[in-house]
């Protein structure tokens, strides 16, 4: 991907990316004047997931490109059990009834160690969709997790640590939301 390109315009070119990679067959189509060109139609309905907040952005993108297609969100958080050791779990999830019939496109905006989307992967193949028809979009990500081999995944970049503490790429991209919804956070 280009260095020059900006925020606004690089998960645009992602989701554009992923979505000529989905399930295609070649059609030809006759225009108004008779004149025959070649197109791609889609196999398979698409839908778009947002994962937490983070995905938001590229889910308004999505339906950009994708104007009508179904959506739903899945939200997971970090929770720390009576041993201290931290984990994910499921805290709500809003999914069309029909997504294991669809290409599904899991956003979200860069992770770490994975198990976060783990988590998310393992939802939708708990409804019904095949991990294999899950593409998970991101603009950055640390490793591929090996639990999901047959999960794509589309990025912009790999970096290569996480922080212990608070499982945040370093030295990443920043806070992508902040940067998305032009604010800055500030502790109190």
């Amino acid at each position: 991907m280009q260095k020059n390109v900006g925020q606004e315009t690089f998960p645009r070119i992602l989701i554009e990316d992923v979505l000529g990679q989905l399930d295609a067959r070649a059609v030809k189509v006759t225009t108004a004047n008779g004149h025959v060109a070649t197109g791609l139609e889609r196999r398979s309905p698409v839908c778009g997931v947002k994962l937490g907040d983070e995905g938001y952005p590229f889910s308004v993108l999505f339906h950009q490109v994708e104007v009508g297609a179904a959506e739903g969100f899945i939200h997971v958080n970090r929770a720390v059990d009576q041993h201290g050791r931290c984990y994910w779990c499921l805290e709500d999830m809003d999914l069309p009834a029909s997504i294991a019939s669809h290409k599904i496109l899991l956003f979200t905006a860069t992770w770490g160690t994975g198990e976060r989307e783990c988590k998310a992967i393992e939802a939708l193949c708990g409804v019904g969709a095949m991990e294999k028809d899950i593409t998970l979009v991101s603009i950055i990500f640390v490793a591929v997790c090996s639990r999901f081999p047959q999960v794509r995944i589309v990025t912009a970049a790999i970096d290569s640590s996480v922080d212990p503490h608070t499982e945040d790429v370093i030295p990443g991209i920043g806070n992508f939301m902040a940067r998305y919804n032009d604010y800055v956070r500030v502790n109190v």
